[in-house]
């Protein structure tokens, strides 16, 4: 299609100017949905930009918790090695435990078997291998009472199955039974195991570490030559009480007879005694100017030795009594029974210079009147044997040995040689002559038998010319 120069019109072919009409229309058609197209172009891509932002977002985020996750894993998997460490030394801590304690088991001196909760033999020591004969590996893992077959030669309950069966009856079999909150401890005499054999067996349960019972553990030792030693000590016992009393019969009965021929003796040598010394009497009385001086001499002495037959006669019967008075023990206090006894010497020589030195509150347990004889003794030797001292001291005392009273009395007489000292405390030994110091040497001999009687001790210490020790103790 032509134009003109102005434009305006076009010069010919009409129709074509409709055609062009057309095409720009579908240009600015096309043009709008270009722009159209542009623009939600723009949009999209805005929104892919967001959206690869947003991704961009996520894959970081993802990254963070990926490292989190990959750190948090690392911790978890150095945690569960050392957990695994930690197990496997734990498990190699049991099993060495497990094996102590089986070597413990082993060697205990007591035969020895362990169930488990399911009454199966977990362990069977060396000591049960030789009291039955059966050795571990045949008995391990065995169950149903076959551990009680080496005993009574059939499959039955023992005491180990007691414990794990508390509310279960004791079997009669046991002579001896005892429970100790959930130790049990009896003895039995099984007829069928050796020929006869008495046991004492001790079972307890065992727990684990919640306090719940797996098991249970029995001990059994053979006290058959304990129990045969004890049945010959019974009868021996029994024979030596038999005897005992066959000799306290015997005794009661010698010592009556004892007693009987004593005054009997007493009587019968006091009548000739009474005679001689009235008989003497009655010579110098009616006689003396018809006797010389060795006449008269001869009868103070026939007196003399009369009186003293007649003391001897009067301490051998006290002697003899000793053993036989009955003994009351109560409160005694030594000091005031001793002030007495020392007043009454005073009061006997008054001439003499004696100082008494009596410790104070010597309070012991004992027979009042026969410690009474035994200070009467003690003191009236010291007071004898001080007789040639112009000055004389005698002292009433008590001393510790090994945390027990020794009471003593001591004085600075005559003394005595310590080679002498065994034959002191026996009737009739005298270490000086009647003549020097008069006595009957019955003294001691009381004083030691009393003391005996009292479960106490009593011994002398002297030196010539330096005085003696007398020392005593009472139980």
């Amino acid at each position: 299609m032509k134009h003109d120069v102005a434009g305006s019109l076009p010069l010919q072919h009409e129709p074509p100017m409709r055609d062009e009409g057309k095409t720009k229309e579908r240009l600015v058609h096309e043009i709008r949905e270009l722009r159209t197209r542009l623009g939600e172009l723009e949009i999209s891509r805005r929104e892919l930009r967001n959206a690869l932002d947003a991704l961009q977002q996520c894959y970081e985020e993802l990254e963070r918790r990926v490292d989190g996750r990959t750190s948090e894993l690392l911790g978890l998997n150095d945690e569960l090695q050392r957990e695994i460490r930690e197990r496997m030394v734990a498990e190699k801590e049991l099993i060495d435990s497990r094996r102590r304690l089986a070597d413990i088991i082993n060697f205990l001196p007591d035969a020895t078997l362990v169930i488990n909760q399911e009454g199966r033999v977990i362990a069977w020591n060396q000591a049960m291998e030789e009291m039955t004969g059966i050795r571990a590996a045949e008995m391990l893992g065995k169950g149903d009472y076959e551990y009680a077959r080496p005993f009574y030669g059939e499959k039955r309950p023992i005491l180990i199955d007691l414990v794990l069966q508390p509310n279960k009856k004791e079997e009669t079999v046991y002579y001896l039974f005892e429970r100790d909150n959930d130790t049990i401890t009896a003895e039995v005499f099984i007829l069928t195991f050796k020929g006869g054999t008495h046991l004492r067996a001790k079972a307890r349960p065992l727990y684990d570490a919640h306090g719940n019972v797996v098991g249970a553990i029995e001990s059994i030792r053979d006290i058959t030559t304990r129990k045969e030693a004890e049945a010959r000590a019974r009868k021996l016992a029994a024979e030596l009480e038999e005897r005992v009393r066959e000799r306290t019969a015997q005794l009661e009965t010698a010592n009556r007879e004892l007693e009987a021929f004593a005054y009997s003796v007493s009587h019968d040598l006091r009548a000739p005694l009474r005679a001689m010394s009235g008989f003497s009497h009655l010579l110098l009385e009616y006689y003396r100017e018809k006797l010389d001086d060795q006449g008269r001499h001869y009868l103070q002495r026939m007196d003399q030795v009369s009186q003293r037959m007649g003391k001897l006669i009067d301490d051998l019967l006290s002697l003899s009594r000793l053993t036989r008075v009955e003994m009351r023990r109560e409160r005694v206090d030594l000091s005031v029974m001793a002030r007495g006894i020392a007043a009454e010497l005073e009061e006997r020589e008054p001439g003499r210079d004696v100082e008494f030195v009596i410790s104070e509150r010597l309070i012991a347990r004992g027979d009042t009147q026969l410690l009474r004889v035994v200070l009467e003794n003690l003191l009236g030797n010291a007071w004898k044997f001080t007789a040639k001292h112009p000055q004389a001291q005698i002292e009433f005392g008590r001393l510790n040995q090994k945390g027990k009273p020794v009471y003593f009395v001591r004085d600075d007489g005559v003394g005595f040689d310590m080679t002498y000292v065994e034959k002191i405390f026996k009737a009739f030994q005298r270490l000086y002559p009647s003549n020097e110091f008069e006595g009957s040497g019955i003294g001691l001999a009381t004083v030691e038998r009393i003391i005996t009687r009292h479960g106490g001790e009593v011994w002398a210490e002297g030196e010539v010319g330096k005085g003696a020790t007398f020392y005593f103790t009472l139980a």
